[in-house]
């Protein structure tokens, strides 16, 4: 894997998710442009809310959850699951970051959610820069989602963005429509079926479209405006960014899987340098990405 691409999958999706901090889980859309206008730029959180011990360029608790992955990976020279969610339930447990339902009944029950965020397959932009296989990335990335979140949609998801990763040779709705091929699916048409809603819908206007869809956090409803992301912006990650955050609602979620296809597809040198310079971690990021490429 080139530098670049490599770079382009984890800040693609960790930019995305900073650029989302500044509105996260705002639902009324006119309330964004009224206090920002266009999200293009890093910002603190509008409201202290949801992330009142964050700023402007440190990430959601899906970005920070993605961070403590990459680094568990280079730590261990691969990724090792046990010792991944030893390290989850240990940071969990004294975070100061926005606690969400999957966490804390992850964290208090001693197992995984039934929950069906589609944030739950966020973290798979860490395991994008181990895996070579496609099969591979997408078993450990389904694998990874369910130390959390226990259910088949979520799952799925991992799967599909994993194997997306991989066929950046391809238009983006070919390749969409090639991984729809590829597999099986746990959840079986319910995958399929939201995928291909959201592709109907490239070109329309974005705050639309994910107003239609939903803007909350279920994978059900968040699934088809990340697609709509995809085949709208297919070599424009920044306008995708921007135009995912002026949708509102859980705009981190889709965001991350987004912005990991985006970035590996057009690579880090896509991503906006006031967005990658801004980033509180990004010594860390990039630490943990030259660990990893020397495996």
């Amino acid at each position: 894997m080139k530098h670049d691409t490599r770079k382009g999958i984890i800040y693609g999706a960790l930019a995305a998710d900073s650029l989302s901090l500044g509105s996260h889980w705002i639902y009324n859309v006119d309330a964004i442009a009224k206090r920002i206008g266009r999200p293009r730029d890093l910002s603190d959180p509008l409201v202290k809310t949801f992330h009142p011990n964050r700023k402007r360029g440190e990430f959601t608790h899906y970005g920070d959850q993605t961070l403590w992955l990459l680094e568990s990976i280079a730590d261990k020279g691969g990724y090792d699951q046990e010792a991944f969610f030893q390290l989850w339930k240990e940071k969990m447990a004294i975070y100061d970051g926005y606690m969400d339902h999957a966490s804390k009944d992850t964290l208090s029950g001693g197992k995984a959610s039934s929950m069906d965020d589609l944030g739950g397959a966020g973290r798979t932009a860490a395991l994008a820069l181990l895996f070579t296989d496609p099969a591979a990335l997408a078993d450990a990335a389904a694998s990874q989602a369910s130390l959390t979140h226990d259910h088949p949609l979520v799952r799925d998801v991992a799967r599909f963005f994993s194997r997306l990763l991989f066929h950046g040779d391809q238009p983006m709705e070919d390749a969409i429509i090639s991984v729809l091929e590829e597999q099986v699916w746990e959840s079986g048409d319910l995958l399929p079926s939201l995928v291909k809603a959201g592709m109907e819908t490239a070109g329309e206007e974005t705050i639309a479209v994910i107003g239609r869809f939903g803007q909350m956090c279920s994978a059900e409803r968040a699934l088809p405006g990340t697609i709509h992301l995809l085949v709208s912006y297919p070599d424009d990650y920044e306008e995708a960014m921007i135009s995912n955050v002026a949708a509102g609602g859980d705009s981190a979620a889709r965001g991350l899987l987004a912005g990991m296809i985006l970035g590996a597809r057009s690579g880090f040198s896509s991503i906006p340098v006031r967005w990658t310079g801004a980033l509180a971690a990004a010594d860390r990021i990039d630490d943990a990405v030259d660990r990893i490429a020397s495996l």
